[in-house]
């Protein structure tokens, strides 16, 4: 019943994501779609171009035909006004979007209530919960991070997609 998946691709801490080739491939295998995300560390707009390059790096030679997220939650975002990181979420979904793929923005609920309300690009809402209660626009919620899934061993996220990508 699973018809997407999203891949960490890896972060610019820790480099590309040792399992990512094998996650990719075995998601394709399965007849997924794949779109796959990014953990930023990036507090500039140019730290953020740069993440956004070394993602287009990454995949080469993959197919990707889900959005390409930037998942902007990490601690060293939480003082930055909004501003700051409207400004940084925009250098990383312009560098994506210029080089044909469709980009997406990953955070928890209170930070879209009180950062990043004014977010233009798709946004993909984390709040564990039977409903979601995020008040602005959202393409996409994650409701779990508890779900089993046959044949992947641990729990992995659960999430409701509300556009066609």
């Amino acid at each position: 019943g699973m018809q997407f998946a999203f891949i960490k691709v890896g972060s610019t801490n820790s480099g590309v994501d040792p399992q990512f080739a094998a996650n990719i491939t075995g998601a394709q295998s399965a007849g997924l779609k794949t779109g796959i995300y990014l953990y930023s560390y990036a507090t500039t707009p140019e730290q953020a171009q740069q993440e956004a390059n070394l993602v287009l790096q990454w995949i080469e030679g993959y197919t990707v035909n889900y959005p390409i997220v930037f998942d902007i939650e990490d601690k060293c975002h939480k003082n930055l006004s909004n501003q700051q990181l409207i400004d940084i979420i925009n250098a990383f979904c312009t560098t994506i979007d210029a080089a044909g793929y469709y980009p997406m923005v990953y955070s928890y609920k209170n930070m879209f209530d009180t950062k990043l309300s004014i977010c233009g690009w798709d946004r993909w809402v984390a709040q564990y919960n039977s409903t979601c209660t995020y008040g602005g626009r959202y393409d996409m919620w994650q409701y779990t991070s508890s779900y089993q899934i046959s044949g992947i061993s641990g729990r992995v996220d659960r999430n409701r997609n509300y556009k066609a990508y």
